[in-house]
């Protein structure tokens, strides 16, 4: 073992080939999970209905909702890890093999990634309705629960970032969909396919062998329809190769964890964090009527349905305590989707039972609207405007200021002045999307501030710049940590700023967001940022 993990170079290769081949089955699964689908819904004649939640869910992740990053800087990192492919990142190589094709197909863009997460968001609701339409044995919970899947802004915002548990959602639902038919048809060979995507998604993320292997468990042990015990010991054999070539994963894992704990970027585990860092009881992420409602539902549906019920609450527990760790408020907002909708599950659920409960419909109407209108503090948290938003924009401005093939791009970026570290309180994100400016039309070269400040590279005919953006401002600290007075910019930019023959190419004073999802920036109402010609330096 110690062997594969000093041949890290040949870790990842084995990680690759086989992401790959769980890649081209987990197509071919999708493929037929979707088709039986819509099988489904035709067959039970309410094909309309899913296709007018499947409708909503497109018009507001691919028309309606921006199409931002949820990773505070992290994306353009990971998108360069997608274009380069190795090393890979410390996740594992599902999503990033995943991503790497597809950035090789539509462009080195991290809008590539996002743009192909809504897609894959709208496939995972598909499924998802069919899959809770199969345990419950209910069509109305199935598009109930679609419903509000469709509308809630945690979901919409996280299927319309660069978030990599999107593709992993997706590979989960299409395993169960098929698991679940598998059981219910009796027939392995929807079996053997679900095998593929589950295993696919395992070595995505490594919390996802606990959700993945979770959501199996609950699967057979809620399935409405009795199951023979020694058939299904026969079919457990099916998920052992599978998880035989999840090993390379597990070992990169652990190789990563080593890394991170020795670099202190593991944080502790504290019970505490599940009641300060918890989505589900933060009204501005998830609506607060979604896990009321879900409580509610759990009474009335006790009786009848307590296995589904015990299995859902069991895994909703274990899928945050997987995240029990300080978290802030844009990894929050991310990571606790999976538990958010195993709520939503329990929450469509028991609004079908209270329509089914109450004969007047007065009462079911306006809890569904306070279900509903729940959704309306988080609309307004998660798409606030934020300086994140700000340098996305002002990036994309650079770009399109910059008309020479050839140029010098100098940025804020490793190794330069990081003053948190420096204080000993974490690390501020300085990753750039480098791959921007570098490809057939735009053949830049991209230097940090230290480069051309200390080792003085300007001395070339081609033109040079410097982009003076919102993080030149930004400095992490800790929650409780006051924000520095005024603009708090960083040394090194004023002094880009200082260099002969300086002249801007454009530069805004905007307004300051403020500290939105992460304690970055002072209190200064505005910033001043831009893009600069930088003057020849002279030859030493």
């Amino acid at each position: 073992m110690n062997h594969w993990i000093e041949t890290s170079g040949t870790l990842d290769l084995w990680q690759v080939g086989v992401a790959n081949f769980l890649l081209a089955g987990s197509i071919s699964a999708l493929a037929i999970a979707l088709w039986g689908a819509l099988s489904s819904w035709r067959s039970d004649q309410r094909l309309r209905t899913f296709g007018a939640v499947i409708f909503s869910a497109l018009i507001l992740r691919l028309l309606i909702a921006p199409k931002w990053m949820a990773t505070v800087f992290i994306g353009y990192k990971a998108t360069q890890q997608g274009i380069e492919l190795f090393p890979l990142p410390h996740y594992g190589a599902g999503a990033t093999v995943l991503y790497h094709h597809l950035l090789g197909l539509f462009g080195n863009d991290h809008l590539v990634i996002i743009w192909s997460n809504a897609v894959m968001g709208i496939l995972t609701l598909a499924l998802v309705m069919t899959f809770v339409r199969k345990m419950t044995q209910s069509v109305r919970v199935g598009w109930v629960v679609g419903l509000l899947i469709a509308l809630a802004p945690i979901f919409i915002r996280n299927d319309t970032s660069d978030a990599n548990n999107v593709p992993c959602l997706l590979w989960i639902f299409c395993g169960l969909t098929l698991l679940s038919r598998a059981l219910l048809e009796r027939d392995r060979w929807f079996l053997w396919w679900a095998c593929f995507p589950l295993a696919l998604a395992v070595v995505s993320r490594p919390e996802m062998i606990a959700i993945a292997g979770g959501l199996v468990l609950v699967t057979v042990v809620a399935f409405p329809v009795p199951l023979e015990r020694r058939r299904l010991l026969v079919d457990s054999a099916f998920f052992v190769p599978f998880l035989a070539l999840t090993i390379p994963h597990w070992m990169h894992i652990w190789r990563a964890a080593q890394a991170l704990h020795q670099g202190q970027n593991i944080k502790s585990i504290e019970s505490l964090f599940l009641l300060k860092s918890n989505a589900l009881i933060n009204p501005t992420m998830l609506g607060a009527a979604y896990l009321l409602v879900a409580v509610a539902g759990t009474f009335l549906l006790w009786r009848e349905h307590k296995r589904w019920l015990v299995s859902l609450w069991t895994l909703i527990v274990l899928t945050m305590i997987v995240y029990n760790v300080d978290l802030d408020p844009a990894n929050m907002a991310r990571v606790h989707v999976p538990a958010a909708l195993f709520v939503t599950f329990l929450a469509g659920h028991g609004l079908v039972e209270i329509w089914d409960r109450w004969r007047s419909r007065i009462v079911p109407v306006l809890v569904f609207s306070v279900v509903l209108g729940s959704n309306i503090v988080p609309a307004m948290s998660f798409w606030r405007p934020t300086n994140e938003q700000a340098e996305e924009r002002l990036i994309r401005e650079a770009l399109d200021a910059i008309d020479t093939p050839g140029f010098t791009l100098v940025r804020l970026n490793h190794p330069d002045m990081d003053r948190a570290e420096q204080r000993q309180r974490g690390h501020t994100h300085f990753h750039f999307p480098d791959y921007l400016f570098q490809n057939p039309t735009k053949r830049g070269r991209l230097l940090p501030l230290t480069a051309w400040l200390v080792d003085g590279p300007g001395h070339s005919d081609l033109p040079a710049y410097f982009f003076r953006g919102l993080r030149c401002y930004a400095e992490f600290r800790w929650e409780d940590e006051a924000a520095p007075e005024g603009r708090n910019e960083n040394p090194q930019c004023r002094a880009m700023l200082k260099e002969p023959g300086v002249t801007p190419v454009f530069e805004h004073t905007i307004p300051n967001n403020g500290n939105v999802w992460i304690n970055y920036y002072g209190d200064s109402p505005d910033l001043v940022v831009g893009l600069y010609r930088m003057g020849k330096k002279a030859t030493p």
